[in-house]
């Protein structure tokens, strides 16, 4: 059986194995509206491990439960060391984010600089994983983020500034069809859909704001400065992802401008 790295989290040794019936189901819904289905096997330091039967093959995903909504057991009692409470609420109010919208040919060509007019900064500090200070008195965000491959675009629950320092590391693989299979640097195989023509297929991409068509390439990794202000999404560079199957795990870090 094949592994998946979900919401960043890797297999850890020494997990309390929680026998299933093959027959039921159950439902984790996750913060970010994403619903994965399957069985519960495992969980251990508030960690669930599923199996994800809709990827083919099947696969197993590693939950954290602070980036979970609720979950729903198909009538069987709740693992070992779980006491059947997810994460602590979110008390800010939600961000409305609508992803923006994949063309087949992106019209400016360039991998950064503003296009449009500049998205303000949101008003409500966005969700992060974390927070440190970098040793200038400038706030470092960092956010985990699982890139689904068949979905247009990721929001990475973070919103960027102008001049703000970004730095995405990537790893994993995912499915492009029955038999290509991709990791985060992208595969060497031509595609006239993809959004960076220029750039390998199935690689890991980027855009700031929701208005633009300024695509970023990040692949396994890249350190860059944000032209524009806006939400950060994350995508894969291909031009049909209906087929497509398995996530990649992106660590986002951002430091913020003086």
């Amino acid at each position: 059986m094949n592994y998946h790295p979900l919401l960043a989290l890797a297999l850890m040794g020494g997990l309390v194995t929680w026998p299933v019936a093959s027959a039921r189901a159950d439902t984790i819904r996750l913060k970010n509206g994403q619903t994965v289905v399957g069985k519960i096997v495992r969980y251990e330091n508030r960690r669930f491990i599923i199996v994800y039967e809709r990827a083919s093959p099947t696969t197993q995903a590693i939950i954290a439960l602070e980036d979970i909504e609720s979950v729903e057991f198909d009538g069987r009692p709740l693992p070992p060391g779980y006491s059947g409470s997810a994460a602590p609420p979110d008390t800010s109010p939600p961000a409305a984010s609508v992803p923006p919208p994949r063309t087949t040919v992106p019209p400016s060509g360039s991998s950064s600089g503003p296009s449009g007019p500049t998205t303000p900064p949101a008003t409500r500090p966005p969700a992060t994983g974390g927070s440190t200070g970098s040793g200038t008195g400038s706030p470092v965000l960092t956010r985990t983020v699982q890139v689904i491959a068949r979905d247009d675009w990721t929001y990475a629950q973070l919103d960027v500034r102008r001049g703000d320092r970004i730095r995405i590391s990537a790893r994993g693989s995912i499915r492009l069809d029955n038999r290509r299979q991709s990791t985060p640097a992208g595969i060497a195989e031509d595609d006239p859909e993809k959004l960076m023509p220029g750039r390998p297929t199935g690689a890991l991409i980027a855009v700031i704001g929701d208005d633009n068509d300024d695509y970023i390439f990040i692949g396994s990794t890249r350190e860059f400065v944000a032209q524009r202000s806006g939400k950060l999404y994350l995508g894969v560079n291909e031009g049909d992802l209906s087929d497509n199957s398995g996530s990649y795990e992106a660590q986002v870090e951002i430091q913020r401008t003086p």
